[in-house]
């Protein structure tokens, strides 16, 4: 049995998942339905699509990998800097004599 120091038994609390597809448990009762439909679908699409989604999820992760790398080897060289400014006129009228 699982507790924490207060006592708290959480063999209770912990829900038991499906090994098999993407499941949530909302841990509110008031979802509205329309949120709970959206997210159910984006679990069925991903389990529809789930080895399209592996590969181009790894291609994306090599592609970031590679470029950092590039930007470490070969940092962008910085732009000139201009800064522009200009003393307002009753500062200049101000110090006058």
């Amino acid at each position: 049995m699982l507790t924490v120091d207060s006592g708290i038994d959480l063999t209770t609390r912990i829900p038991l998942f499906r090994t098999t597809a993407p499941t949530f448990i909302p841990d509110e009762s008031d979802i509205p339905t329309e949120a709970l439909f959206t997210v159910d679908s984006l679990h069925k699409l991903y389990a529809i699509e789930k080895q399209k989604l592996i590969p181009a999820y790894k291609l994306r992760e090599q592609a970031v990998t590679a470029r950092s790398a590039e930007l470490l080897a070969h940092p962008p060289l910085p732009k000139d800097l201009i800064i522009r400014y200009r003393i307002a006129e009753t500062l200049i009228e101000e110090t006058k004599p």
